[in-house]
């Protein structure tokens, strides 16, 4: 009778090997998952920041050409052209 119970209860603890290893196999899938979406959703986020830039370099090319186009000079701008260059200081552009 001993060997009958030790049986059973190594077939119970197979089984609960069994279901603990397929579980963690399908965590495994899970964060896998997981990396796959934040990895989409960081290169999402790398386009539009890379998007930003482009588009803050044209704006402080068109203000700089702005200034320059201006009838004013170094040493004696204008309250326009001071004005773009404190705000082109200011955001550090």
């Amino acid at each position: 009778m001993n060997e009958a119970l030790w049986e059973k209860r190594l077939r119970g603890n197979l089984s609960t090997i069994e279901h603990i290893r397929k579980d963690g196999f399908n965590d495994l899938k899970a964060i896998a998952d997981d990396f796959h979406h934040l990895q989409t959703v960081l290169t999402s986020v790398q386009h539009n920041y890379q998007a930003l830039l482009a588009q803050n370099q044209r704006l402080k090319s068109m203000l700089l050409r702005s200034i320059d186009e201006c009838y004013c000079w170094p040493g004696n701008r204008c309250d326009r052209c001071t004005k773009i260059i404190k705000l082109l200081g200011e955001c550090g552009m």
